[in-house]
């Protein structure tokens, strides 16, 4: 090769990196609307839809252009919601109010607590009762 002269079909420089930015452009856009429209996909995945479109990407070129446009899936446990364990080996307390007779308000009162399961989390539901008086 001559100094100073280029080889046929070679680029410039300059259209070089021009056409480089269009691709990465391109490139960037695709995944973007890959990791939206599939949430819940990792790299790996986003990897095999990029394959199947016809882009050759590599991993880390992949994962770089995820963490830099906040696309990475952050991987949640399901909550489960403590219940009560009652093989447990602690002491057990009496019910003090098995035995009792109740004749008047404000003798006894019940509690309970549970869970609910509403449309995007779970909230807790106490509720503290009077049991009715029953008079004979």
């Amino acid at each position: 090769m001559l100094a100073g002269r280029r080889q046929p079909g070679q680029l410039l420089p300059a259209l070089a990196k021009f056409g480089a930015r269009k691709e990465e452009t391109a490139l960037r856009h695709l995944i973007q609307q890959l990791a939206l429209n599939n949430r819940h996909y990792g790299y790996r995945r986003i990897g095999v839809l990029l394959r199947r479109e016809g882009w050759q990407v590599n991993h880390k070129r992949l994962l770089r252009i995820l963490r830099e446009d906040n696309l990475l899936c952050l991987r949640s446990r399901p909550f489960v919601p403590m219940t009560t364990d009652s093989r447990h080996g602690w002491r057990v307390v009496p019910n003090l109010a098995r035995g009792m007779i109740v004749t008047d308000v404000d003798q006894l009162w019940v509690a309970d607590i549970t869970y609910l399961h509403l449309a995007e989390e779970f909230a807790f539901l106490a509720v503290i009762l009077e049991p009715s008086v029953v008079k004979s």
